[in-house]
């Protein structure tokens, strides 16, 4: 007879793909070296250095939005995670019930057949809920992503930079998986005065607000 698998709910929701946005600016003609506010009043004068980098991954930090959705989805895993522990020990007991029954009983057969459909019944339900949660947290990321990249195309065009950079700041605890971010930087340096990381998060916050 087998034996009841171990369950376990995996969802990775801190960590985002390496980014590079190749951004080409269009300067109108004759508007090189020169300054030009738009009707926000935001300068766009030509840059010093076109190019700029951006830490996606304090941007996605500083959205209410994406923040709260992330948080319903760790609920849900939680309850989700908490669902399948309890049918799991209860099928865990049924195991050792029939333990302790004769293989010469006569429903002896019918119960082990019975607890394995249970537990087949179990591991399928468990399979679709994971990639259901799978499935949300790319939604969500994506969602997120797309968002945030329309701001970054939007605001290297008007300040001309014709490239943007992802960067990543320090982890400052010891989850590995920022760890493995802020390593896989592509960027190891860069003047403060070229990371628009802010610029975007306030455009985000701004946009939102009208909503």
């Amino acid at each position: 007879m087998r034996c009841v698998p171990s369950l376990r709910l995996i969802v990775s929701l801190l960590a985002c793909s390496a980014v590079i946005f190749w951004l080409v600016a269009t300067p109108s003609r004759g508007e090189s070296g020169s300054e030009k506010k738009s009707p926000a009043g935001e300068s766009t004068t030509s840059p010093k250095w076109p190019i700029a980098v951006v830490d996606l991954g304090t941007v996605l930090e500083n959205l209410p939005q994406f923040r709260n959705e992330q948080i319903a989805l760790r609920a849900d895993v939680e309850r989700a995670r908490s669902h399948f522990q309890s049918r799991q020990n209860a099928l865990v007991q049924q195991q050792q019930d029939l333990q302790k029954i004769s293989p010469d009983a006569p429903d002896y057969r019918e119960k082990i057949a019975a607890l394995q459909q249970q537990i087949n019944q179990l591991q399928t339900e468990f399979q679709l809920q994971q990639q259901e949660f799978y499935n949300r947290e790319r939604q969500l990321l994506l969602g997120a992503y797309r968002q945030a990249s329309q701001v970054v195309e939007e605001i290297a065009q008007k300040r001309g930079f014709m490239l943007v950079l992802r960067t990543s700041r320090e982890p400052a605890n010891g989850n590995p998986q920022e760890l493995l971010s802020y390593l896989g930087k592509e960027v190891i340096w860069s003047d403060p005065q070229i990371d628009i990381t802010q610029a975007v998060i306030a455009k985000i916050r701004e946009s939102q607000s009208k909503n």
